[in-house]
């Protein structure tokens, strides 16, 4: 048995060590280990998903070269001289306090920490992420301005205790402007829109509220009149329109020209 084989022989899994962060890279760190009692030291590989209970984008957010630092041992293969440590290990998971003062329904202030083409990652307490899916950012299809490191209102949709993970909304935070403009109109009250888009089988407008109409135009007429009144339409004009139908459960206005 050789110096590295007798030292690894006196740690196990679970064991709290100290040591120096003797490199970092994008996915991990190197830490030089001590070993209570023994002469030599063993370098252990701390990953970055061991590193903190919130994630992180680069281990050098949270330490840095040459900085001592105390892990446990989470898992030992003594054949192939490789120690698994971690630090997020050391501290109480933030998840049971936060489900103990949390509750779906609840309005929240988050942090955003990431922005994707599936949805927004976000900081709910420092250590713990939540996720907003795609859908759940704004009630138009159009996406707010949004940013890392902005703060913003969010309503708590699930929360998975499995995971853990925690669900939430922003566009659900706000007034759903659907059902806003369901109860202030009816079919037939006319309204202002603004022409979003044309398309061969209708006319996409802009409502109040940052929502969308629809205009059918296949449903009008075949007359002069109407038909001049379709080729007068173009993208960015103002026009009024009567409201047809209103479905804000579905998300779907109807809307026709006059």
């Amino acid at each position: 048995m050789d110096n590295i084989d007798a030292t690894i022989a006196h740690i196990k899994i679970g064991d709290v060590l100290t040591g120096i962060v003797k490199s970092i890279d994008s996915y991990s760190c190197l830490i030089n280990l001590h070993i209570p009692g023994m002469d030599s030291s063993l370098d252990g590989l701390l990953n970055i998903n061991d590193i903190s209970w919130r994630k992180i984008s680069h281990p050098s957010e949270t330490i840095q070269i040459g900085e001592q630092v105390e892990v446990m041992v989470i898992d030992l293969t003594p054949e192939e001289r490789s120690i698994s440590l971690g630090m997020k290990q050391l501290q109480a998971h933030p998840w049971q306090d936060l489900v103990s003062r949390l509750s779906v329904g609840d309005k929240i202030r988050v942090l955003i920490r990431e922005i994707a083409g599936d949805g927004i990652f976000v900081e709910i307490e420092d250590e713990l992420e939540g996720i907003v899916d795609a859908s759940e950012i704004s009630w138009s299809k159009k996406r707010p301005r949004l940013f890392v490191g902005q703060e913003t209102d969010a309503l708590i949709l699930a929360i998975d205790e499995s995971q853990p993970k925690v669900s939430l909304s922003i566009k659900r935070s706000t007034e759903n402007p659907w059902e806003k403009f369901a109860k202030t109109h009816e079919p037939g009250s006319v309204v202002s829109v603004l022409i979003s888009k044309i398309t061969s089988f209708g006319i996409f407008a802009d409502l109040e509220g940052g929502i969308e109409g629809f205009i059918y135009t296949s449903e009008v007429s075949g007359d002069n009149d109407a038909q001049q009144l379709i080729a007068g339409i173009k993208v960015g004009r103002r026009i009024n329109v009567k409201v047809v139908s209103i479905d804000a459960q579905k998300e779907r206005i109807a809307l026709g020209l006059i």
